[in-house]
């Protein structure tokens, strides 16, 4: 019995993967992707997830998806859907700060849902507060709703020139 149940095991993990292994879909996903392939991209990059959910290549597939869904798509909610699954699956991921923070920006930037944003970015603040990206989710904080441009100008010092020195004039020959 119990190598009954192994076998079922085994075979369910073969016909999820097709016989492939998540690296060879994650390479093939980089070559549709590199051709241009998005959508086929992203259904290689999900089949090398679903053959090792928890895996190194999974962990990179499911970053990849988001990144092509917001730079390649134009698709922000399917980005910040697929960012959102990435920290869920990958809590202690490096990238999961960052995640986190595209989430926020996304929701500022592009939505233009301010309570949400603000939300996003105080949780982060909360999780991250030491992260390379903490003083940006702070900024972004503090300039919600505002012009950008605006906000530009008040945050940099405008200096003045310094005084012209008129130039001495040597009669030296």
């Amino acid at each position: 019995m119990k190598w009954a149940i192994i076998l079922l095991v085994t075979a369910v993990y073969f016909a999820g993967c097709s016989g492939k292994s998540e690296k060879e879909y994650y390479q093939e996903a980089d070559i549709a992707f590199e051709k241009g392939d998005y959508e086929g991209a992203i259904a290689l990059f999900e089949k090398a997830i679903d053959c090792a959910p928890k895996s190194a290549y999974a962990e990179s597939s499911q970053y990849r998806i988001a990144l092509v869904y917001s730079n390649d798509l134009k698709d922000v909610r399917k980005s910040m859907d697929s960012f959102r699954k990435f920290r869920e699956s990958f809590p202690e991921s490096k990238e999961a700060p960052t995640a986190l923070f595209l989430i926020a920006y996304f929701y500022n930037n592009e939505l233009h849902q301010l309570d949400s944003a603000r939300m996003v970015y105080e949780e982060f603040l909360k999780l991250y507060p030491d992260d390379k990206l903490a003083h940006s989710a702070k900024f972004e904080l503090e300039s919600l709703g505002k012009d950008p441009l605006h906000v530009l100008q008040s945050q940099t010092p405008v200096e003045e020139p310094p005084p012209r020195v008129a130039e001495k004039k040597t009669n030296k020959k």
